[in-house]
């Protein structure tokens, strides 16, 4: 029962407990710098992302592309099923899904070549290389003779060099691939027994990567073509402690590759090429694999490398999103940042986990686990764009 009598506390009580605040107000107010994750952000600060029509829960799966169909440009993007809109932001259209010709079938790849759009699924049993229409609305299938490689399941889907590739296999049988599209089937490269988990063109060689190996080819692919002898590789660096270049020594992880085309520093090819590590590296190399180099040990989990405006980012797992914003001008990898805007008033946004980015010119798409895709516009300020959530 309250009596109405108020207990003061002893004096040296109030002091110690002031003491206490005014340290905790100084310790929060010097560790929120512009890299601070999201939990030291208040709640006032907070706010609710403008929102298109695409799920919020949904994983992202897979690639997205930007293509013109018709006289229409669109993206299409990986999220368990595969899903279109068109590219003009002002018009609040909404996502369209297309329906999988697989029963359950999870889209793991999409890719233009030739004027057509490929797209890759798996339903675990079931496996599938398909074409859209030409109009891009719908997969063109009537029967299995439409399916065109169900042999084994399509890890990585991607168009280098007005060439469609396919790294295809399982953990499970060991049976990993590098498989190219002839004008009329997927067939052998050559490079096999290896998980290729990206790849990439400088306008002269063509790079793929493993978790532990570095390919580089300059030839253009043919049937069993390739010899399958990596370019960079953990393995052997173990082996014999030597490796292409200083800048790799002991790397191993890697997860995407990147050739930046937009480079205006840059007049012919080669052109700069990034290579990410979930072990926290970023190397660079501007003469097609002559010389490269290394950043410093980020400590972050990078899942995924692009470019928007003059930026590079990287898709940085739990970590979310890193901008590099001096590694185009000054070949600074180390230089990390986390985006402006209202990036930072974004709970749903700073707290996912991030393993794909895509760079369309000013537009940063945002592929997370859980939280369905997120836009950057850098069209009007890149130390602040807006984001929103698809």
């Amino acid at each position: 029962m309250h009596t109405g009598i108020t207990r003061k506390k002893p004096l040296k009580n109030r002091f110690l407990l002031s003491g206490i605040l005014l340290l905790s107000g100084i310790l929060w107010i010097s560790g929120c710098s512009k890299d601070s994750e999201g939990i030291f952000y208040s709640l006032e600060q907070e706010e609710k992302a403008i929102d298109n029509s695409l799920p919020n829960d949904v994983r992202i799966t897979g690639n997205m592309i930007k293509v013109t169909v018709g006289s229409e440009d669109r993206y299409y993007l990986c999220a368990g099923s595969l899903f279109y809109r068109t590219t003009d932001l002002s018009d609040n259209k909404p996502w369209t899904q297309v329906k999988s010709p697989l029963s359950f079938g999870i889209v793991s790849g999409v890719a233009a070549v030739g004027g057509r759009i490929y797209v890759s699924l798996s339903n675990g049993k079931e496996h599938g290389l398909f074409r859209l229409t030409p109009d891009g609305n719908q997969f063109e299938y009537s029967g299995s003779s439409d399916n065109l490689y169900a042999a084994k399941q399509i890890i990585r889907l991607f168009t280098l060099n007005n060439t469609l590739f396919a790294s295809v296999g399982t953990i499970l049988d060991d049976t990993f691939e590098l498989l190219f599209w002839d004008g009329s089937a997927l067939v052998p490269t050559g490079v096999h027994t290896y998980k290729i988990v990206a790849g990439a063109w400088d306008g002269v060689n063509y790079w793929f990567a493993t978790p532990a190996d570095v390919f580089r080819f300059s030839t253009a692919p043919s049937l069993n073509g390739w010899i399958p002898t990596p370019y960079y590789s953990y393995e052997t660096y173990t082996q014999s402690n030597t490796s292409p270049d200083p800048a790799f020594n002991g790397k191993s992880y890697f997860t995407d590759l990147f050739a930046d085309f937009s480079d205006s520093t840059v007049s012919s090819p080669p052109y700069p090429l990034y290579l990410s590590s979930s072990d926290g590296y970023i190397l660079k190399t501007k003469d097609g694999g002559g010389s490269w180099k290394s950043s410093g040990d980020h400590n972050r989990s990078f899942q995924s490398i692009s470019k928007v405006k003059d930026i590079i980012v990287l898709g940085a797992g739990g970590s979310v999103v890193r901008e590099l914003p001096n590694a185009v001008s000054a070949d600074d990898l180390d230089t990390s940042e986390i985006p402006g805007g209202n990036f930072s008033r974004l709970p749903d946004l700073y707290g996912s986990n991030v393993i794909r980015v895509f760079g369309f010119g000013d537009i940063l798409y945002v592929g997370t686990t859980a939280n369905g895709l997120w836009r950057g516009d850098y069209s009007t300020d890149p130390k602040s764009p807006a984001w929103s959530q698809e």
